[in-house]
């Protein structure tokens, strides 16, 4: 995990405006939850530059703002008191276009948002969800985690939960491909006293 700065996305947090909040709760998002508790997004404006989407932010063609969450939740998603974190690392920063929010891009390469969602669910046996994308993240009150890089992601990653909630069809297709790819192969026993005989 990259080490980004709190005030990278207290920066971003403070650029986020009435209008972009509305419209998260249009999709979804908790009034209460997104202004009962730390910042959970932050908005960057994307500057031209020589390598199109190299670099960060993202430059992406058309999009004057784009919504980015923290890898890791400035607060426990788990508890209603919502603590802010004393380290104050929020990791890597995510960000998506509000249009298309399955396009993600990372300030270094992060391949999930809440990784610990998975410990979590693990340690005290409850479902890991997975969502889509940070959107439908906020949505669900960052209780679980998304899969930023799916070159990056393996069954053994994901082992532990006694159950796998994910919230679209592609996701749970994906989920499962990885289960699949790392079946087990036939095992065989070799009998070395008849081979010997």
């Amino acid at each position: 995990m990259a080490d980004m700065s709190f005030e990278v996305f207290a920066a971003a947090a403070a650029k986020t405006t009435a209008a972009q909040d509305g419209w998260l709760i249009g999709q979804g998002v908790d009034a209460a939850w997104l202004y009962g508790g730390a910042a959970r997004y932050g908005v960057v404006r994307p500057a031209a530059n020589d390598n199109d989407n190299e670099g960060w932010p993202p430059v992406v063609s058309g999009v004057k703002s784009l919504i980015v969450v923290p890898e890791m939740p400035l607060c426990d998603p788990w508890h209603l008191s919502c603590p802010v974190s004393f380290n104050r690392v929020v990791g890597d920063l995510i960000a998506c276009d509000p249009r298309a929010p399955d396009r993600m891009f990372s300030s270094a390469g992060c391949s999930m948002i809440n990784p610990d969602a998975i410990d979590y669910a693990r340690h005290f046996e409850v479902d890991l969800r997975i969502f889509a994308n940070p959107i439908a993240y906020l949505v669900g009150k960052q209780v679980g985690c998304v899969i930023v890089d799916w070159r990056d992601m393996t069954a053994f990653k994901l082992i532990g939960p006694r159950k796998i909630v994910c919230d679209t069809l592609e996701i749970a297709e994906r989920v499962d491909a990885l289960f699949v790819a790392s079946r087990a192969p036939d095992i065989h026993i070799v009998n070395t006293e008849s081979e010997a005989a």
